[in-house]
């Protein structure tokens, strides 16, 4: 009894094993960019950029890579756009991809939509211009055919003007002699926000093979042969029995 009892649990714990294998090696790359294709614009691969001004290929900083930048000035918004990316096959869809702001303010913003689940994420750009890493899963995406990826940087006007005050002297001459006469001034100070920059890198979207349905049991030939017997030999019995 221990033994065949033993025998049960590790064949169980096998077949735990095996699908989870599975389910692991059931793992795809559906897209992929890393954007190394040079300095230069368009992006390319796809991307359809709403002003190629202001969406290029641009050097990630301290290594030879390239990123895609997104460029806003005072009030505006840019977008750059991936096409009907095909998930069809595929479940547990999950979105990767890394960001950097640069110049940027709290109220600029970057925010990813895509046309299955509308806006899936939003971020204020103020703060540490550090990379970040992002990964979330893309509810609604299963199964997709026609997947659009938008990245959006809305860039807002951050100017501003501040009034200060600063000491001005003069020389007067007085008496026959120099006298230094100084006196505080209010001035006004204008300071302007001309660009904010956004970063993006290695965008990757991956997905798990979506599993066959399970298969439905047919009898076997020689079962339905048993069976025919067995309801033959039924009938045979209820017939003597009215007999």
């Amino acid at each position: 009894m221990r033994k065949t009892m033993t025998r049960t649990l590790l064949g169980s714990a096998l077949t735990v094993g095996l699908l989870a294998g599975a389910t692991a090696a059931n793992a795809a790359t559906l897209f992929q960019d890393n954007f190394n294709r040079g300095v230069r614009d368009p992006v390319g691969n796809g991307w359809v950029e709403n002003s190629d001004k202001e969406v290029d290929l641009f050097t990630r900083g301290t290594s030879s890579d390239q990123v895609m930048r997104l460029i806003g000035n005072p009030y505006d918004t840019v977008t750059a756009t991936q096409n009907n990316i095909d998930l069809t096959g595929y479940e547990n869809i999950v979105l990767s991809f890394q960001y950097k702001p640069w110049n940027s303010e709290s109220s600029d913003t970057l925010e990813v939509y895509t046309n299955l689940g509308g806006l899936v994420f939003s971020v204020s750009l103020g703060g540490a211009q550090d990379w970040h890493n992002v990964s979330f899963a893309l509810t609604g995406a299963d199964n997709a055919s026609d997947l659009d990826l938008i990245f959006k940087l809305t860039s807002r006007d951050d100017s501003y003007s501040e009034w200060y005050w600063v000491e001005e002297c003069t020389w007067k001459r007085e008496r026959g002699k120099d006298k230094k006469v100084c006196k505080d001034v209010k001035k006004k100070r204008e300071l302007k926000d001309k660009e904010d920059w956004v970063k993006i890198d290695n965008v990757l979207i991956t997905g798990d093979l979506i599993p066959p349905p399970p298969p439905v049991d047919t009898p076997e030939p020689a079962a339905l042969a048993l069976f025919g017997l067995g309801l033959a030999g039924l009938g045979a019995a209820r017939r003597r029995k009215t007999k």
